[in-house]
């Protein structure tokens, strides 16, 4: 069939890349000239001054080193794999640089990438197209039939063409855009990774919080994980849990939350549409669990208190800021909200041993990365439980 064109917006990379599909061989994994595009990426972006309005870009810039990218190759060495092919990436919307890491993990695993990027477009997003598309076409012209990056409507033509195409499916976003797509046929062989909704906690020891003695660079990692994206990220977290006896949870919380109060009027506008309906939430969320408390705040930060956790609870938050907030002795209290819709925990003055002795006791279906506090937005070629290398490309034995 003619491959559709129209309505379609390219970003990075050449429209070519869709005739020349059938004959393109794949990348080994982790391939030289990949990890040095990469690093030319990571150096470009650290030259440029708009970068400071930026953090994610910062920290993509940081991950895209040579040095990192070579360290993640080492746990590919001694296989002889090689891309499944041509990878299909939806971007999800809510995330400006998404697309970047997946195109990276697609490029890293040997595979032609083709990724729809979302309709709307982040400042940090077309700076990074800009930037990327600019070493393509001038020092890395042998990787440009790699890669193309694309924005289209929802229902154009190219994304049936490139399911009914790709060896690899990878869909980041929503429930629902996920089984839209799904509807999309596939390759008998073809493979597909899914990253639908997703929400995440974060476990405070009120004592170790008490004992530190740098509160506010606590609380700015917190809002770091939180805030991000309108707290709509999957990795922000929206239950706060506080381990510890009940006067010791009380003095952390009294600290904690003031500073954070103070970090987020400066940093954060919110509308007041949005106090109205974390205010609805919340009254809702009482008239189903009557021991709910609205904890004193600011619109930045509005808590519901609850003397323990319950999964129906899950169901009232509303982003921008709300939390659901339990204090208890024990990790056993998460239990309750450990499905396998969790997917991270940040951690703070809980030690490594004890989350390990936690899991392996009571297997829970949820939890697939633990980290510590202020860094729940750092990817990972491990992510939801999925080594993203390993699943794009295919391990050839010999003998």
């Amino acid at each position: 069939m003619p491959i559709p064109f129209k309505e379609l917006s390219v970003e990075i990379g050449n429209p070519d890349f869709l005739e020349s599909q059938d004959a393109l061989p794949a990348l080994p994994v982790c391939s030289q000239p990949v990890i040095d595009l990469l690093d030319a990426l990571s150096c470009r972006l650290r030259q440029c001054s708009e970068i400071r309005m930026f953090p994610d870009l910062a920290s993509l810039a940081f991950w895209f080193r040579r040095s990192h990218i070579r360290q993640l190759a080492k746990q590919y060495e001694g296989e002889l794999r090689l891309g499944r092919g041509l990878a299909f990436h939806i971007a999800p919307s809510n995330v400006p640089l998404n697309f970047a890491y997946t195109l990276a993990m697609g490029l890293l695993s040997g595979c032609a990438n083709a990724v729809r990027l979302p309709s709307r477009d982040f400042p940090q997003s077309a700076l990074l197209c800009r930037e990327w598309n600019t070493l393509l076409h001038r020092d890395f012209s042998s990787l440009l039939p790699y890669v193309l990056c694309f924005r289209c409507p929802h229902d154009h033509l190219l994304l049936p063409h490139l399911s009914a195409h790709c060896d690899i499916r990878v869909l980041w976003g929503g429930n629902e855009t996920i089984q839209k797509i799904r509807q999309l046929p596939l390759k008998p062989r073809a493979l597909e990774l899914p990253f639908a909704d997703r929400y995440s906690l974060c476990v405070l020891h009120a004592n170790a919080f008490l004992q530190y003695d740098a509160p506010q660079e606590l609380a700015e990692r917190f809002c770091q994980d939180a805030y991000f994206g309108g707290q709509w990220a999957c990795t922000s977290p929206r239950v706060v849990l506080w381990l510890g006896e009940p006067e010791e949870c009380d003095a952390a919380r009294d600290i904690f939350w003031k500073l954070t109060d103070t970090i987020t009027k400066a940093r954060y506008e919110l509308a007041p549409i949005q106090a109205v309906k974390k205010r609805e939430q919340i009254c809702l969320l009482a008239s189903a669990y009557p021991e709910t408390r609205l904890c004193p705040g600011s619109n930045h930060a509005v808590r519901a208190e609850v003397p323990e956790l319950s999964l129906g609870m899950m169901d009232f938050w509303t982003g921008e800021g709300m939390f659901l907030e339990c204090c208890a002795r024990q990790l056993d209290a998460l239990l309750p909200i450990l499905t396998d819709r969790c997917q991270t925990v940040a951690s703070f003055g809980i030690k490594d041993s004890e989350w390990k002795a936690f899991l392996l006791r009571t297997r829970p279906k949820g939890i697939d990365r633990i980290t510590p506090l202020g860094s729940t937005m750092q990817f990972s070629p491990h992510w939801d439980g999925v080594d993203l290398i390993q699943s794009m490309s295919r391990n050839i034995s010999i003998g």
